[in-house]
């Protein structure tokens, strides 16, 4: 029997880094991005900042401009179906084999890497690879975990609990 090897791209608060990773300006001011038409819009995702002020999923528009200096973003899809994009560019470098496990406000994708060592090296190493290209299109958590198991319940596993072989999350701090 066969052991299966995992790598899954985790991106948390998919919609704010899209719209940070293109406004490198708002990275160091709490963020929190509105879903929904006035006037029902709603928090759907925010960055650290905005988190540390009080801002919670659902909070409607009039509740987050309460806050102080919280910075309120439209939801935009254009720039989220982008930067979905150029995150699987980045990781398709790394194996053909990919499936979408997004979920909420998360983009994720597993990518089967049984078979890329003598391209890449151990998984620690394709990991780091990974992380480095990563670096610029998305604050991302890395995992890597040998299962037998087919993708989509590689993520489902690994993603709510905490696996094995994490490693640390070095671009933590793109999450503005």
């Amino acid at each position: 029997m066969s052991t299966a090897l995992f790598a899954c791209v985790h991106a948390a608060e998919f919609p704010a880094q899209a719209l940070l990773r293109l406004r490198p300006d708002l990275r160091t001011e709490p963020v929190v991005i509105m879903d929904g038409r006035p006037p029902h819009e709603f928090a759907c995702s925010m960055n650290r900042r905005a988190l540390t002020l009080g801002v919670a999923p659902g909070m409607t528009r009039l509740d987050v401009e309460g806050l102080p200096s919280v910075r309120p973003l439209a939801r935009s899809q254009e720039t989220e179906i982008a930067a979905r994009a150029v995150l699987l560019e980045c990781v398709s470098q790394f194996s053909p084999r990919i499936e979408e496990a997004s979920s909420g406000t998360a983009c994720a994708f597993v990518l089967d890497i049984a078979g890329t060592e003598r391209l890449f090296g151990a998984p620690a190493q394709l990991a780091e690879r990974m992380r480095a290209a990563l670096a610029s299109s998305a604050a991302t958590v890395l995992y890597h975990r040998r299962a037998d198991f087919a993708g989509r319940a590689v993520c489902d596993r690994l993603l709510p609990a905490a696996p094995e072989a994490m490693l640390d999350d070095r671009n933590a701090h793109a999450l503005a």
